[in-house]
C-alpha cells in the first residue's frame, strides 16, 4: 500500500471516547499537506485510469483489437486494471480509512479498515497481558528510525495499540491506559504492578531484605541459635565407629 499505516496508530490522529465500561480509541486518516496532496493526485490519476480502462474494454467488446496485438492488449488491460484497483484502495484508505481500538473490562477489540481491506481482531481480556512501552528500530524510505510504541501481549504475541516516532507523544496516552485500570497489572520497572501500587511493589525487594535482616536479629527468631550452631565444632568421626 502506498499510504503509511503508521498514521492510523499515531496519537495525533487519535480521538478518545469514554464508554460506560471502557475506552474507545479512534484513529482517523492523516490530514497533513502530504496526505491531502496524495488524495488529490490519486483522484486525478484515477480519472485518467478510468478513461483508458473504458476505451480498451470498449475495443475488446466491439472487436476492434487486431489479432496480432490481442495478447499484448490483454496483458496491458490486466496490469492496468490491477494498478487501478491498488490506486482505488489507496485513495479510499487515505480518505476514509479508520482504526478503532475498543478496550473493555472483558475484551480488547481492534478494527482496521484500509480501503477494501478490513481486519477484525477480538481478544478476551484474560488473554491480554503486559501493557508496556517499547522502542523498535524500523527501516524507512530514508533510512532507519526508532519507533516508540504502546503495546500489549495478546495470546503471547505483541499487539501495537499506539505508535509514534516522538516518544513524548506517548506520555499522555500511556498514562490514560494505565490509570484506566482496564488492563489490570502493568509492566513497570521490571515488576508486574498496578498503577496504584507502583511505588510499593517497586520497593518490595528492599523491604523484604530489611524484614529478613530484622528477623535474624530478633532474640526469639532463632537468629542467635542459628549463629551459635554455625560456630559449633563437630569433630570428625573415625571410620571404625561409624
Amino acid at each position: 500500500m502506498v499510504f503509511n499505516t503508521l498514521s492510523f496508530q499515531s496519537p495525533k490522529n487519535m480521538k478518545v471516547n469514554k464508554l460506560p465500561d471502557g475506552l474507545e480509541l479512534s484513529f482517523l486518516p492523516d490530514r497533513s499537506i502530504g496526505s491531502i496532496f496524495s488524495i488529490v493526485f490519486l483522484c486525478i490519476w484515477l480519472i485518467g485510469w478510468f478513461i483508458g480502462e473504458t476505451a480498451v474494454l470498449f475495443a475488446f467488446v466491439t472487436g476492434s483489437v487486431k489479432s496480432d496485438s490481442f495478447l499484448f492488449m490483454f496483458l496491458w488491460i490486466t496490469m492496468w486494471s490491477l494498478g487501478g484497483f491498488m490506486a482505488i484502495n489507496a485513495f479510499l484508505a487515505l480518505a476514509f480509512g479508520k482504526r478503532i481500538v475498543t478496550i473493555r473490562h472483558d475484551s480488547l477489540h481492534i478494527i482496521e479498515s484500509f480501503g477494501v481491506w478490513r481486519k477484525n481482531n477480538f481478544f478476551p481480556m484474560s488473554r491480554v497481558r503486559n501493557l508496556r512501552r517499547d522502542s523498535e528500530k524500523k527501516m524507512g524510505n530514508y533510512g532507519s528510525y526508532i519507533l516508540h510504541v504502546i503495546s500489549v501481549d495478546c495470546n503471547k504475541n505483541q499487539t501495537v495499540l499506539i505508535s509514534s516516532r516522538d516518544e513524548k507523544e506517548l506520555d499522555q496516552p500511556y498514562e490514560l491506559l494505565k490509570e484506566s485500570g482496564l488492563f489490570g497489572p502493568v509492566m513497570l520497572s521490571g515488576y508486574i504492578s498496578s498503577a496504584k501500587q507502583t511505588e510499593t511493589i517497586s520497593q518490595a525487594p528492599q523491604l523484604q531484605s530489611e524484614k529478613k535482616d530484622e528477623a535474624d536479629l530478633r532474640p526469639d527468631s532463632g537468629g542467635e541459635e542459628k549463629a551459635s550452631e554455625d560456630n559449633m565444632y563437630f569433630p570428625d568421626i573415625p571410620d571404625d565407629l561409624k
